[in-house]
């Protein structure tokens, strides 16, 4: 069995595994509160139920990291609806680092290179979801825990990467920025040993191509704030993007490299922010 297969394999598990957790908790707790006991929780959370709140967090996820931005509306207390705007990059499940540079002589500008890369790829992902209860903080401080989806647009965004060529063994202090073409194929299939490393991350941004694509999210929020008018919060859970075509990332030069359209990810996220009341 190959590689790639073994790798869906973990990842099916991963998700199925993941999935089975959360429908389970949502079924455990899906029973709504009685008349009484809605009652006493808004009694006692009169001046506590926020109108809206902000927060601004770090993302990471299987294959990337991201930064996204949360603007959340209180429908009652235990729904709770939001928009979310986050930028990540997705990077190929297969890719690896080279870490051959320029030689001794040139340690100081060695920069580990992604062998057959093709494109960077970046996501601005624009959705809309909510947040439902699960367990309430309690009386005094505590954690709450909530399960939530999100649904929106993705724009993906195919940027070249560039390497950095020097063809001077022996003076390389400027090497020669070089993407894939035509021309240029052998140096990405067959690099020369040292004569190769990563190229400015600047490069290439005039020539991006735009992929419109689709996200979806699911998962847990555990709040665990001190202060009420604060949100301190780690989310976790399964997201899909899904893009109209294959992404190029990689030189399709083995069956292990074969390019997505569909990137599954686990993703973790910790975010702070604002509550107004």
């Amino acid at each position: 069995m190959s590689d790639l297969i073994k790798s869906m394999h973990f990842k099916l598990h991963i998700l199925c595994f993941c999935a089975f957790l959360l429908i389970g908790t949502i079924v455990t707790y899906a029973d709504p509160p009685k008349n009484d006991e809605v009652g006493l929780l808004q009694q006692e959370r009169t001046k506590l139920i926020y109108r809206k709140a902000t927060s601004y967090g770090v993302q990471l996820h299987g294959n990337g990291f991201g930064i996204s931005a949360d603007y959340i509306n209180t429908t009652n207390y235990y729904k709770r609806k939001f928009l979310r705007f986050d930028i990540m990059n997705i990077k190929h499940p297969k890719q690896y680092k080279n870490r051959t540079g320029f030689g001794a002589n040139f340690l100081s500008d060695q920069k580990p290179y992604v062998f057959g890369k093709i494109n960077s790829f970046y996501t601005i992902n624009a959705a809309r979801g909510q947040m439902n209860l699960i367990a309430d903080k309690g009386r005094k401080n505590g954690v709450e825990l909530s399960w939530l989806y999100s649904y929106g647009v993705s724009l993906g965004i195919v940027k070249p990467y560039y390497l950095a060529y020097c063809n001077e063994f022996s003076n390389c202090n400027n090497p020669l920025p070089i993407k894939y073409e035509d021309k240029t194929a052998d140096l990405f299939l067959d690099p020369p040993d040292r004569l190769i490393s990563r190229g400015p991350a600047r490069l290439g941004w005039t020539e991006i191509k735009l992929y419109p694509g689709l996200q979806g999210k699911i998962g847990f929020n555990i709040d665990f704030a001190v202060f009420d008018d604060l949100v301190q919060a780690v989310e976790f859970g399964i997201m899909v993007n899904a893009y109209y075509k294959r992404v190029p990332i990689m030189l399709p030069i083995m069956p292990s490299n074969n390019n997505h359209f569909i990137y599954p990810n686990l993703y973790i996220k910790a975010s702070m922010g604002k509550r107004v009341y």
